[in-house]
Order: structure tokens, then sequence, then C-alpha cells
């Protein structure tokens, strides 16, 4: 399999592809998803769309069919593989440089996955997440007063929906009050679709460095949060190395809506006859293989 190529596929050649779109897609409303995604439910649901960095990937529609496709083995979730849909312009140079940093917890497969995630599990318990509860509550309330303090007009998502789970991740993590201005600007600045992918490289690698030494001194002195825990659990089991229990605790993730299989032995044909513009075939044995229908149907 082949990395993308430089350039990018004129329209033209995107349609005679039978490539119709782009990801991400123009929202009409900013409360609805963008009409094309109706449209594609009803006519095409498994269908070929050009990411960002001129990938091509697969987009999914139906509920069903995410579904079953997301919990197929073939189905991987590597985000260090060439053929990973990225929803964001990346630099797949940078991503193998930095791939053990920017790799979390869902973007694993098994075996990997399995130790990493039972290490973590215990964190998330129905009585862990209500003891936090209070704590989320205040951070809220904060936000929401300053926001009704700020002049008007005020951006709901600046002022509300990037800093509640920001601050929220370091109270988990423990990441010390004095550092959650730089930790909450680099992540946002991770998250945001139009940050250029220098730019993203240059903030993964601050974060990189960060974390080294929030790891370094947790390990010194063990504390009683998220980050302390797993760094005394892993003295006995020792499913982490010192880069990993941070990563896999905070990278944030990529929105599921586009789908690539072929990372998998089971679907490497069918990619690579769509890289030789056999789209027809390929979708019929995405959807064959993700679906479990059998063949010739």
């Amino acid at each position: 399999m082949t990395e993308v190529a430089a350039t990018t596929p004129t329209d033209a050649e995107d349609r005679a592809d039978g490539v119709r779109h782009s990801v991400p897609m123009s929202r009409q409303c900013p409360m609805h998803p963008p009409a094309e995604y109706a449209e594609l439910r009803a006519e095409r649901p498994i269908s070929p769309v050009r990411m960002p960095d001129g990938q091509l990937a697969w987009l999914i529609t139906r509920y069903e069919d995410a579904r079953r496709l997301l919990a197929d083995p073939r189905a991987s979730s590597d985000r260090t593989h060439p053929a990973f849909p990225y929803t964001v312009t990346v630099d797949r140079a940078q991503l193998r440089q930095h791939g053990g940093f920017l790799q979390a917890l869902i973007g694993l497969d098994p075996p990997e996955h399995t130790p990493q995630r039972r290490m973590l599990i215990g964190e998330f318990t129905v009585r862990r997440i209500a003891d936090l509860r209070p704590r989320v509550q205040e951070i809220a309330d904060a936000q929401v007063d300053q926001m009704l303090a700020a002049d008007r007009p005020v951006d709901l998502v600046s002022a509300l929906s990037l800093p509640v789970p920001s601050l929220v991740i370091c109270e988990l993590l423990g990441v010390p009050y004095s550092d959650r201005e730089f930790f909450q600007s680099r992540t946002v600045g991770l998250v945001k679709h139009d940050t250029p992918p220098m730019e993203r490289g240059q903030i993964a690698e601050q974060l990189r460095v960060y974390f080294d030494g929030l790891v370094t001194a947790k390990e010194n002195e063990p504390t009683g949060d998220l980050l302390g825990r797993l760094i005394t659990r892993n003295r006995e089991t020792g499913v982490f190395d010192h880069d990993e229990p941070a990563n896999r605790s905070t990278c944030p993730s990529h929105s599921p809506a586009s789908s690539n299989s072929s990372s998998r032995p089971a679907v490497a044909a069918a990619w690579q006859r769509a890289s030789n513009g056999d789209w027809t075939g390929y979708a019929a044995d995405v959807a064959r293989r993700s679906l479990h229908t059998p063949e010739g149907q």
C-alpha cells in the first residue's frame, strides 16, 4: 500500500472515479449535520470520499452499517497506518515521528489495546465518575459565570464546550493548576480543524515534552489522580512504558464519521482494487466483509 500522492486529484478526476464528496462537508445550519448525509444515507450509504490531505476513504452514513463495521475485528483503529482517514490535514511524516504520543488508547488494536484498556477501565466506573461529578459541576458553573460576565455576543464553543472537557481532563490527570492554561491552549490547537499541519506537529511535541516531565514527577512521587494510580499499578503489571500513561489517557479522538478498514489483510486486496479505479468492486467487498453478507449478494 502506498502513501497519498503529493497532488490532489481534480474535481473531474474524482467524478470519473466515483468520488462525489470531500470531508468535511459544509453545514447549511450549524445545528444540523451537512444535508449531503441524508442524501447519502438514502442513495449511497457506503460512499468514497476525499479527505483533507487528499487521502481516499469510505464514508459510512447508516447507523446499522457503522455499528457492524466498528464491531468487525478486521477493521482497524490504527492511526499510524498510511491509509487512516484523518478528518484534518496532517503531515504523515510527522505522524510517524510522533506516532507513539499521538496514538491514544482508542487508536490501538488488539492485542496491544486489551491490557491497556484493562488498566484504565477501573478509572471510569459509575462510582468513580459519580465522585467526580461535583468537581465537574464546579468547572462548568465557573465557565458559565465567566461567559455571563463577558461582553455579548459570546462564542459558546470557545467559552464553554472547549474549556470544560479540557479542564475536566486536567482534573482527572492531576495537571497542576499553574499548567492548565498551557494544557488547554495546546489541546484546543490539536482538535481544531484549521490548525496547520506544521503547527499541529509543534503542539504535539510540546505536549510530549510536558507529559514526559509530568510522568517523571509522578513516578518520583505518585499522586492520587489517574496518572498517579496508573503509575502505581504499572509497577506491578509493566503494561506501559514511561511514555504511555499520559498518551493513552489524553489524546483527542477523531471523528468516527469516516471509516477505513484497509489496514487489515482481509480487505487489503479490496483496497488495491479501489486504488486501481475499481470503486464498484471495492464497495462490494467492503459491504460484504464489513456487513457480513455472503459472497455474491
